[in-house]
């Protein structure tokens, strides 16, 4: 016994076949059954409140993290498995069919996402939908709603696809009646003129004032003139005007004085001061001439 212990002690297969197994399972089999945890994290809190995660930010790091590092540990283990080694994974550890799952609905794997033999319209079902949407993989999303009821979705859904720009997975799941919260606002906000165009045409979503703020804090003069020539605010607010200036939007700040959408103030010439801008110093001095002159 101890002379076939001292032979497998020096016989390097057998060394690397014995402590490629950790925990009962293969090396790489625990390496990636890291994302797991990072599946369970991700749907947790997405499910506290889908609207905070309407667009990335500081609150949503730990949520867009654990889905990050979810995407990585599949794809680094399938670029070195392959495909072929994803039924060897679930033989020994079932539980990966949950992060699969969520990582093919969040990369258009539908192939994948047709295997996987698991329910489908739990919480993680939610959370690979709102992914699919969120990464305008549509062809995911139609599959997946014949096991998630659309309907069933939390608020946000619909505006992180709007937020996005992906016009295709926003008019099937509004088709399909999912609950809205401010898509147009956010569309606005992020620049997205053929968004905001298709939800004003159907009367989708609640058009507040603030859009046109949102879009003249972003820049984006296109989404700005639109909202103007349908009326959704005859002003912008002294904030957002004072933002434009702070972030040197040159022909916005042009275009909401020119179309008398806002006053020049003293705060607005502060900031341009401030900044050097010398250029837009000297336009809203003239601007704020030419508006005291009209006033008299």
């Amino acid at each position: 016994m101890d002379c076939a212990v001292n032979v497998g002690l020096r016989c390097q297969e057998v060394l690397m076949s014995v402590f490629e197994y950790q925990q009962g399972f293969p090396r790489d089999v625990v390496e990636v059954t890291r994302a797991v945890t990072f599946a369970e994290d991700a749907v947790e809190l997405f499910h506290q409140d889908a609207r905070r995660l309407v667009l990335p930010g500081t609150e949503q790091k730990a949520f867009f993290t654990a889905v990050v590092k979810l995407q990585n540990s599949v794809e680094r283990w399938l670029a070195e498995r392959g495909s072929s080694g994803v039924s060897r994974l679930l033989r020994i550890q079932p539980r990966m069919s949950i992060a699969l799952f969520i990582w093919s609905a969040s990369t258009n794997n539908l192939s994948l996402l047709r295997s996987l033999d698991i329910p489908k319209n739990d919480r993680y079902g939610r959370l690979a939908t709102a992914l699919a949407a969120w990464h305008g993989h549509l062809d995911a999303l139609v599959y997946l709603s014949h096991h998630v009821p659309i309907q069933s979705l939390p608020h946000g859904v619909v505006d992180g696809a709007a937020a996005r720009g992906h016009l295709d997975t926003v008019r099937f799941l509004c088709t399909c009646g999912a609950s809205v919260w401010r898509p147009v606002n956010v569309a606005a906000s992020c620049g997205h003129l053929h968004v905001v165009q298709y939800l004003h045409a159907n009367k989708i979503g609640r058009l507040l004032a603030t859009a046109l703020d949102n879009a003249v804090e972003g820049g984006h003069l296109n989404v700005v003139d639109y909202l103007r020539r349908h009326h959704v605010a005859d002003t912008c607010s002294s904030r957002a005007f004072i933002a434009a200036v702070a972030k040197g939007h040159a022909a916005m700040v042009h275009y909401l004085v020119q179309e008398n959408l806002a006053p020049v103030t003293n705060s607005a010439i502060d900031v341009a001061k401030f900044n050097g801008d010398h250029e837009m110093v000297q336009f809203l001095l003239s601007a704020g001439r030419r508006q005291s002159g009209r006033a008299e």
